[in-house]
C-alpha cells in the first residue's frame, strides 16, 4: 500500500515533489543532511551515473544510488566496516576496494580504529582511544579510476577522517570533473597533518567550483548526533574555531533548485 501510495504522489507531483512531501508528512529532516541534500539535486536525474565513494562506512552514502542502479565504487579500509557494509550491499552489485586513498600509493600502512566509534577509522591516530588494528594499502583515485576505465564522476564523495584534502589532490581533475563533491573538514584532526578548512575550502574554489561550508558545531563526543550550525558560500570563515563540518562543491553550471528547496526546509535563519 505504501509504494501504490508513493507511486501516486510521484505520478502527480513529480519524483523529487513527493519526496518533499513525504518528508514534510514524516516531520523530516530533523536535522541537516548534506547527503539528503545532494540525493535531492540528483533525484531528477533519469539515468544512472557514477558515486565514488571514500570512506564508505556500512554504505549508508551510496545506497540510495545502489538503488537507482547507479555505478558504485566504494573504498573502505576497516575490515569489520567492511563486513557490515557487505551486509547491506551484494559485493556483485558494487566495486568494493579494501584501501585507503591519497595522494600517493603506499604498501603495508598502519590503519587504527576506537572502540569510541566505527566512524571514526583512520590513517591517523588523532584520539588517544585510537588503536592500531591492521595494515592496509594506500592508493591514489588517478590510478583506480584509470584501471576501472572510469571517464565520469557524477558524485564524489569523502569521508576519510582527516585526509580529505589529500584524496582529493590524488583525483584525475585532469580528465575528470565531478558534478557535486562532497568532503569533510575538521581542524583538530587536519592541522597536525598539515592543513586546515580554509585550505581544503580554496582547493575547491581553484578547482573552478561553486563552494559551499556546511558548519557543525564542536563535536562533544563521537558516536553520538552532533548539532548543525549553518550553511554558507564559501569562502568564509567558521563561526567557531572548533567546529567541524562539510564542504559541498558543484560544478559550474549546476542548477541550484534542489538545493534550495532542500535548503527552504530547515529552520530558517541558519542559511546565509
Amino acid at each position: 500500500m505504501r509504494n501504490l501510495i508513493k507511486k501516486g504522489l510521484q505520478t502527480l507531483l513529480g519524483e523529487r515533489g513527493a519526496a518533499g512531501l513525504i518528508r514534510r508528512l514524516k516531520g523530516q529532516p530533523r536535522t541537516f543532511a548534506e547527503a539528503d541534500l545532494i540525493y535531492d539535486y540528483f533525484l531528477e536525474r533519469r539515468t544512472p551515473g557514477v558515486m565514488v565513494d571514500v570512506g564508505a562506512h556500512f554504505g549508508e552514502s551510496f545506497l540510495p544510488y545502489l538503488a537507482k542502479r547507479w555505478r558504485i565504487l566504494a573504498f573502505e579500509p576497516d575490515s569489520k566496516n567492511r563486513t557490515r557494509l557487505l551486509g547491506n550491499a551484494r559485493a556483485e552489485d558494487i566495486r568494493l576496494f579494501p584501501v585507503a586513498v591519497s595522494d600517493h600509493e603506499a604498501e603495508e600502512v598502519a590503519f587504527f580504529a576506537s572502540d569510541e566509534s566505527d566512524g571514526i577509522s583512520s590513517l591517523s591516530a588523532f584520539r588517544p582511544t585510537h588503536h592500531e588494528t591492521e595494515r592496509v594499502r594506500i592508493c591514489t583515485l588517478r590510478r583506480v579510476l584509470a584501471e576501472e576505465g572510469v571517464e565520469q564522476v557524477e558524485f564524489l564523495k569523502i569521508d576519510t577522517e582527516g585526509h580529505d584534502l589529500f584524496v582529493l589532490k590524488g583525483f584525475p581533475w585532469e580528465n575528470i570533473r565531478p558534478q557535486v563533491v562532497l568532503c569533510e573538514f575538521e581542524d583538530i584532526k587536519t592541522v597536525p597533518l598539515g592543513y586546515d578548512y580554509r585550505q581544503m575550502g580554496d582547493y575547491l574554489v581553484d578547482k573552478g567550483y561553486v563552494v559551499f561550508l556546511s558548519e557543525w558545531a564542536p563535536i562533544a563526543r563521537y558516536g553520538v548526533t552532533h548539532t548543525w550550525k549553518s550553511w554558507r558560500r564559501y569562502p568564509c570563515t567558521l563561526s567557531d574555531s572548533m567546529a567541524w563540518g562539510n564542504f559541498v562543491a558543484f560544478k559550474p553550471g549546476s542548477s541550484m533548485q534542489a538545493v534550495e528547496e532542500y535548503l527552504s526546509t530547515i529552520v530558517e535563519g541558519r542559511i546565509r
